[in-house]
Parts: structure tokens; C-alpha cells; sequence
């Protein structure tokens, strides 16, 4: 009984909680968003993704952006619903990047976002994703265009 106590309790906090320590549900990152990412490699640029989006694929993009990518979980910056944001909002420059936003994501191709992921975006804090292996790479590029797919027709942008 008491760990429902416990469990009830939080989630009356969570609503409490501080700005920044919780990703805000019906607001988005800045949309849209200039970037001074480097540009990936031609080679990389020309990448198209070779998985289907099946449902399998995709939850398993959600799982590792949620929980188990490594060095750590992708929510924690770009936030639970992929606006940019996570907790780390406030403490990093330049602001993750807003997957929800269509006007910005509707020009990046997938071969640049698998070479973010798998590199890094020097001059940012997105850190390397090396220990990923191929898949799940391109699973998570599968995961992260849905979120724009999902908020294409209002303030976001224009499908």
C-alpha cells in the first residue's frame, strides 16, 4: 500500500515540477530551427534508409530513444515527444534539435541524421552514438521522422 502511496504522490508532483526538469507536454522546441551542423559527407547525404517502416523497426527506434542508446537515452535533450525539449534543455547551446518541426525536418535527409548519430555534431553537445550498430541507427531515423510526421499540419509547419 505504501508504494501506491508513493506512486500517487509522484505523480501529483510531476505537474509541480520545476521548468526544465520535465519535458512540456503541448509546447515545442524553436520551430523553425537554423542549425550550423556541419553537413555530412556526400557519400553519407546520398543514404537512404534500407529498413521498412514496420512496426517492429520503429518501436525499436522508440526503445533506444527512450531507454537503451548508449552513451545515453536521446529524450534526455530532445525530450519525451521529440521537441527538443528534455531535461538537458536549459543547460545546453545550442538547443537540441526539434524533431516536431516540420519546416525543419522536411529538407534533412536520412543519411545526415545517420551520420549525426553515429558522429556526433561537433560545436553541440550530441555526443557520438559509435556503439550503435547499423540497424539501430537507421531504426532510430525511423522513430525520429515520426515525430515530425505527427505535427505537420499546425504551427509546426506546412506538409
Amino acid at each position: 500500500m505504501q508504494i501506491l502511496e508513493l506512486v500517487f504522490t509522484a505523480l501529483l508532483l510531476v505537474p509541480a515540477a520545476p521548468p526544465g526538469l520535465t519535458d512540456l507536454p503541448g509546447h515545442s522546441g524553436i520551430c523553425p530551427q537554423t542549425r550550423q551542423t556541419p553537413t555530412a559527407p556526400q557519400e553519407y547525404l546520398e543514404l537512404e534508409n534500407p529498413l521498412e517502416p514496420t512496426e517492429t523497426n520503429i518501436l525499436a527506434g522508440k526503445t533506444l530513444f527512450h531507454f537503451d542508446a548508449e552513451p545515453h537515452a536521446c529524450r534526455l535533450c530532445h525530450g519525451l515527444s521529440g521537441n527538443g525539449l528534455g531535461i538537458m534543455f536549459k543547460a545546453v547551446h545550442p538547443k537540441p534539435r526539434n524533431f516536431i518541426c516540420f519546416q525543419t525536418m522536411k529538407d534533412l535527409p536520412d543519411g545526415q541524421l545517420f551520420w549525426v548519430i553515429r558522429n556526433g555534431s561537433p560545436g553541440t553537445v550530441m555526443p557520438a552514438f559509435g556503439s550503435l550498430d547499423v540497424d539501430q541507427i537507421w531504426q532510430l531515423v525511423l522513430y525520429i521522422r515520426n515525430f515530425s510526421k505527427v505535427d505537420s499540419t499546425n504551427e509546426q509547419g506546412e506538409p
